[in-house]
């Protein structure tokens, strides 16, 4: 099969992103998620996984954000309300057609 020069040149552009600052962070990490318009009316996931891949915490579950960013905080806190401990996590954030993840360092 023979690739044209065109295709070849195509760039893959992600229509979600996301960004974590700082990183590592203690106490809280700042969550920056960039959409697409095409992306901004499909329901989004945001979950932190630990590195058993282990789910920590549910940030955004099935929500539509309908604009092209979003700001948000976590702060080391589980599911139970109780801080985890110092140590990689992993953000996964899912729109159903796009799967972007960060991973992040708690340094307490």
């Amino acid at each position: 099969t023979q690739v044209s020069v065109e295709q070849e040149n195509l760039i893959y552009t992600p229509n979600i992103k996301l960004n974590v600052y700082p990183n590592p962070f203690n106490p809280v990490a700042n969550i920056t998620i960039s959409l697409s318009p095409k992306e901004m009316n499909r329901p989004l996931n945001l979950s932190v996984f630990n590195v058993k891949g282990e789910l920590v915490r549910e940030l955004i579950r099935d929500d539509i954000i309908g604009q092209p960013e979003l700001i948000l905080y976590w702060n080391g806190i589980n599911e139970q309300n109780r801080s985890v401990a110092s140590g990689i996590y992993f953000l996964v954030l899912d729109s159903g057609s796009e799967v972007q993840t960060k991973k992040i360092l708690l340094l307490k």
